[in-house]
């Protein structure tokens, strides 16, 4: 049987691995309709906004 604190352990680790590569980015867009028209473009072009 797998111990909770192991199966704690690997969904923590999963998700900081996730939440990490989200706070990477080359272009960040701050609000507004011109905002996400511009972050919608920027993505088109495979920025990662």
């Amino acid at each position: 049987m797998i111990e909770e604190t192991t199966m704690t352990r690997a969904i923590v680790e999963r998700y900081a691995e996730k939440f990490l590569k989200g706070t990477r980015s080359e272009v960040c867009v701050v609000g507004g309709p011109s905002g996400l028209v511009c972050a919608r473009y920027l993505a088109e072009k495979g920025l990662p906004i």
